[in-house]
């Protein structure tokens, strides 16, 4: 069977995995978010549009598209500069008729109404609710958003209260409760009244830096070495190590002497240093690298899937989402459990990870999107 006769029989079963969900979505129940999707190879022809893991389409016919926030996806039409935001159906719920604007988070949205106009705030109706006066505007994150009004830093809450004045221009957005400066390469903090609490001594790494702080300690660097300072700027583990991550689910890889561990968030190594590479912990497991293949380790570093897995193309991480990992073989990409077995056999050029459960695979004639049965709900059109 040809290229087509497979796109013609696999668009026949996600017209019936459309309808199936449609039933569902009819009933009550919550509507999936759907994921982003692409039709077309070069630029210029390039259209977006959605998919959820009903099937549910939202036809490519934007010129750019961005993931679904709260509820809704920033979208700018074709032949326009504008910019608007679309609901779960694909219609406007904003249209597009700004000149700029952010994603939404934590339910608004900043905004510019018109070119050389000023940024405000909207929310998921698309009302103004913090009126625009600041020449940058930044997404909410914890409460706080970043913006600049009579050219000087400041943070604000979601009533549009201002919080403090900050001289210092070069911040960074973290999850975590102490917000980065920069003099030079030098990084500082500030805390969440804009008070100075860790002058600007140390650098910072700028891999996952939105996680900086979101535990008792951090990784930072001086003389090329990385170790860990507390949220008063204390020293607690010496600069020793030549590379570090960010923590994440309370675990941080560290590398020294070209092998791998990993430290908890009182700086102690609790899994020794003994991979050739390490990613992140996701969903409880990890990938290392065990000559020359990747495998999985859990929190105690017990190896739960052995090394068998090659290196993920343009080096992204390995990691679990949604319970199914992206894996690498001889003979393709595809995904496997927490057991270490191929739910969705590896078939694929390319594979992306799961979110809201879709993922994005590449095949030898384009680009399509399945969800997590591996069944296929958008094609390459023929």
């Amino acid at each position: 069977m040809g290229w087509r006769g497979i796109v013609r029989l696999a668009a026949a079963a996600v017209l019936g995995v459309w309808l199936a969900g449609g039933a569902a979505w009819a009933a009550g129940a919550e509507p999936p978010v759907p994921h982003r999707i692409e039709r077309g190879i070069l630029f210029d022809e390039l259209l977006v549009g959605y998919v959820d893991s009903t099937g549910r389409v939202i036809a490519p016919q934007f010129k750019w598209g961005w993931a679904f926030h709260d509820g809704l996806a920033r979208v700018r039409p074709v032949g326009s500069e504008k910019y608007g935001f679309i609901g779960l159906t694909g219609e406007y719920v904003v249209a597009p008729t700004l000149a700029d604007a952010k994603d939404f988070s934590e339910g608004l949205a900043a905004v510019k109404a018109d070119e050389g106009g000023l940024y405000g705030y909207i929310d998921t109706r698309g009302a103004m609710v913090i009126p625009p006066r600041y020449y940058r505007a930044y997404n909410f994150i914890n409460g706080r958003a970043r913006v600049n009004i009579d050219g000087v830093t400041a943070y604000i809450d979601k009533s549009g209260r201002e919080l403090f004045r900050t001289p210092y221009i070069d911040i960074w957005d973290t999850d975590g409760d102490l917000i980065p400066f920069f003099e030079g390469r030098k990084t500082g903090f500030l805390d969440m009244t804009g008070k100075v609490v860790i002058a600007p001594r140390y650098e910072a790494s700028i891999y996952w830096a939105n996680r900086i702080f979101t535990e008792p300690i951090t990784p930072m660097r001086q003389d090329k070495l990385y170790g860990f300072i507390d949220r008063t700027g204390r020293v607690v583990v010496d600069f020793q190590y030549s590379w570090a991550h960010q923590f994440k689910e309370g675990l941080c890889a560290v590398s020294k002497d070209k092998k791998y561990g990993y430290v908890d968030t009182t700086g102690k190594l609790v899994i020794p240093l003994q991979f050739d590479e390490a990613w992140n912990f996701s969903e409880g497991l990890a990938a290392v690298k065990v000559g020359g293949l990747w495998g999985f380790i859990d929190r105690t570093g017990r190896m739960a899937i052995a090394p068998q897995f090659l290196f993920r193309p343009f080096g992204g991480p390995i990691e679990f989402h949604e319970g199914l990992a992206a894996v690498r073989t001889d003979n393709g990409m595809g995904y496997i459990d927490k057991r270490g077995e191929f739910v969705i056999a590896p078939i694929y050029r390319l594979a992306d990870d799961f979110a809201g459960g879709v993922a994005q695979v590449r095949l030898l004639g384009g680009t399509a999107y399945i969800n997590r049965q591996g069944e296929y709900l958008w094609l390459p059109q023929p």
